[in-house]
Formats: C-alpha cells, structure tokens, sequence
C-alpha cells in the first residue's frame, strides 16, 4: 500500500511539473530562439566547423535545426504541457459552458433601475421579448409577486482558450511532420533548361520524378532599376502527362505533390551573337551559347567552347573550336574590341593567332556583343502537413475570436407594478469585457423605454 502510495505521489509530482505554467513559458521560449536559430544560421554555413563551439554547434545539428533531435524534443515537451495544462482545467470551463440558467441572480443588486410610467404589464412582456432575442437562452418568470427573467449569452466563450490550445498543440504536430517528412530546397532553371532534380536545403539532391522546363521569364523594371514583377513560364513533364504553368511571386505552380514558388531570379552570361562571312560574300548572324554547334555551311562546323563576359579586362570573348571539312581544327577566341585591342598591343595578333578573326583565311568572323540570359530560381516544397498546419491556423482564428471578442454575459431583469407603471430592475454579471457589458445594460434600457 505504501509503495502504491509512493508510486501515485511521484505520478503526481511529475505531472504537476509537466503541467506547470512555467515550464510551458519556457518551453515557448526555447521554440522561439530555436526558430531564431533557423532563420539565421545558414544550411551550410556549419558544414566546416571550426573550435570548441563550432563542433557543438555541428554536433546539436544547428546548421539543419528544425531536423534536429533537440527540436523534436524541446516541441514534444511543448506538446506534452500544453495538453496536461488544458486537461488540468477544462472540466471548470466545461461546466460553466454546461450551467443551467435560472432566475436565482446570487442576490446581486440591481445595478439599473427604470421606470416606465404608464406601462401595461403586457406591452413590458413585449420588450422583454426584443431583449430575449439579444440572447441565446432565456429562464422565467418566477412565479413571484415581482417576477423575475434570467438571460444570458456567450458561454462558448469559456472554450475559447482551450480552442487555441488545440489549435497550437495540431500547429506544433504540424511543424514535426513537416521536419520529419517535408522536403524544401530551390533550383535555378535558365530560360529553355530543363531540369529533374532540386537541392534541397540540407545540401542533398533530391530527383522530383518529372522534368521541370522554363521556356521564358520576364521581368519588368521601374525606373530606378529594382525588380517591379516577374513570371517564370514553365512545364511540367511527367511520361505523357504535361502541365504549363506561369509562377509569380504569391501565386505558386502545383503538379503533383510539389508546389513551386518564385522565389529570386539572375543574369548570367548568356549567348553570344556574331557573324560569319566566307570569301563569297555570304553572311550570316548566329546566336550560340556554351556547348552549341552549329554548321555554318557544307565545309565548316563551329563550336562554342566558353563565353566570357570581360575577358582578361578586354571585354566581351568567345572561345570557339572551327572545323574545316578535311582541315584540322582551329581555336579561335574571338573578341568584340579586338581592333582596340591590336591597336593597343601591336602584333599581337601575330604573336597569337587565335586572336586573328581571320585565322581560316576565307572566313571572317565578328563578335557583335552578348545576350544576358535570365535564370528563375524556384523554391520547391513538398509538404505533407499543409493540410494539418490549415487546420490549426482555422482553429487557431476561431480561439482566438472566441477569446477576444465574446464574453459570458448573464442578465436579469425583475418587473414589478408600481403605482400606474412598471419597474425594471437590472442586474448582470459579465466573466469579462466589463465594457461591452455596460454597453449591453444601456441597449436594454433603450428597448425597455421603448427606444429601440
């Protein structure tokens, strides 16, 4: 008996510690600086760590925080106190919610007292009728001399904050399954690639399974050169299925289990545009990016092997491999200001002929300038718990409400004939929002005087 005895206090003890208001402040607390550590520390910003510090850092996983052992259990602990402490008092708040009303007013006294002269006892009934409807539940008349009413409504409001308990508790749960079981990371398309595979943000490659192209991304401006909008028009492909899509910044692409968001775009050297004459006089502009080849006629091919936006500070090049039918190959860097620079360096071409747009003799070749070349960077997600985190969010809003915007108000009002009118006299009671509680007494005695 004494060790049962022992066993039920220690039970106790444990749950009043796990209950306790403090250690869900705390619990909170932790939550919030772990999530600062999240947003601030970079995935791959402890992959190298360095000392003492960095190594613990590495070793509590702070680099990948929301998969970290110490995150699920600080959020488990959260869980566990949030559901003890709302066990602990919500069989009070359900039987307040459950308390029948009657006429008994606990002997408060009237806190208003009007008097309407002249008043039949039947046209009073009326408007206390209007003032029925102002509530959800009515008890009365005592069967007394003075007659007594008992209204009241709002008794939801005591669920309210239970309501967001819940609502917190499915969040948390939420915000597990999305660590465990979500996958996020972003991938960088330039226009006409196409891509199958995403880094996610722990620094793995993850295969989506389909193929992702952007065929066009557009970008407009405003005067000062900030971005103003941007659209990256893509598709999905899956086997036989596609899907074409236009993402901008809040209006995501979703194929499959997948939801693509615009999340940033850039400039990266894009093609080069130059033009090529043989000694006949034809001539021809050709628009070719790195690793292109192209066959300019029956007796030369032409690759792209680099391009550089500022070629060892000489500006704009094109490193190319040509290819003369039965001749061996030439490279030829081609650069848009080789005139300035053989004036600048004379013999230079000489010295190096890959320099010479000449070098095949009967072909001559004109680097016009440089293409940029939009990329989009798209985020991608794949979140089991969207349907769990909504939820809680819906819950969550109607706690809220509930907490902040209805209060348990109960009435009542005793009518008693004297001399050749009626007196009403009002008492209330509010569990709250004493404010909203006068204003409710005063729209009572504007439909008892016959005002509303």
């Amino acid at each position: 008996m004494d060790k049962k005895r022992v066993a039920l206090r220690q039970v106790d003890v444990l749950v009043k510690f796990f209950s306790s208001t403090s250690l869900g402040i705390f619990l909170v607390l932790m939550l919030a600086g772990l999530s600062m550590v999240g947003t601030l520390v970079s995935p791959v910003a402890l992959q190298a760590p360095e000392g003492f510090w960095g190594n613990l850092a590495y070793a509590l996983n702070l680099h990948d925080i929301y998969h970290s052992f110490l995150f699920f259990v600080v959020a488990l602990l959260f869980l566990v106190n949030l559901i003890l402490c709302s066990l602990k008092r919500l069989p009070l708040a359900i039987a307040n919610y459950r308390k029948k009303i009657d006429t008994a007013n606990m002997g408060m006294p009237p806190m208003e007292t009007v008097f309407v002269d002249g008043l039949s006892t039947e046209i009073a009934n009326q408007r206390l009728a209007k003032v029925a409807k102002r509530f959800e539940r009515q008890a009365g008349p005592s069967q007394q001399q003075a007659q007594l009413f008992a209204f009241d409504k709002g008794r939801i409001s005591y669920l309210g904050v239970y309501i967001v308990h819940l609502a917190v508790a499915i969040l948390t749960i939420g915000a597990v399954v999305s660590a465990l079981w979500g996958i996020s990371g972003q991938v960088k398309i330039a226009e006409g690639q196409e891509v199958s595979e995403v880094r996610l943000s722990n620094g793995t490659v993850h295969d989506l399974g389909f193929f992702v192209r952007c065929d066009k991304f557009t970008v407009d401006f405003y005067d000062d050169q900030r971005p103003k909008t941007y659209r990256s028009d893509v598709v999905f492909t899956k086997g036989n299925e596609t899907l074409a899509a236009a993402i901008r910044v809040n209006h995501p692409a979703i194929f499959g289990d997948y939801s693509f968001y615009q999340a940033s775009f850039g400039v990266e050297e894009g093609k080069a545009i130059f033009t090529i004459k043989d000694g006949k006089g034809l001539k021809k502009q050709l628009k070719m990016q790195e690793g292109d080849v192209v066959r300019f006629d029956d007796n030369l091919s032409i690759t792209v092997v680099r391009v550089e936006a500022n070629m060892m500070n000489a500006g704009p090049a094109v490193n190319m491999v040509l290819e003369p039918k039965g001749k061996h190959p030439q490279t030829l860097w081609l650069f848009q200001n080789i005139k300035e620079i053989a004036r600048d360096n004379p013999g230079i071409i000489e010295r190096f002929p890959a320099f010479n747009p000449q070098v095949l003799g009967f072909y001559s070749f004109d680097l016009l300038g440089l293409e940029d070349n939009f990329y989009t960077v798209l985020e991608m997600r794949n979140d089991p718990a969207i349907a769990i985190v909504a939820m809680g969010g819906l819950l969550l809003v109607a706690g809220l409400i509930l907490v902040f915007y209805y209060s348990h108000r109960r009435v009542w009002i005793t009518i008693e004939a004297v001399n050749a009118g009626i007196s009403f006299a009002i008492a209330a009671k509010s569990n709250k929002d004493t404010i909203g509680m006068t204003r409710e007494i005063e729209l009572i005695k504007d439909i008892i005087r016959g005002k509303q």
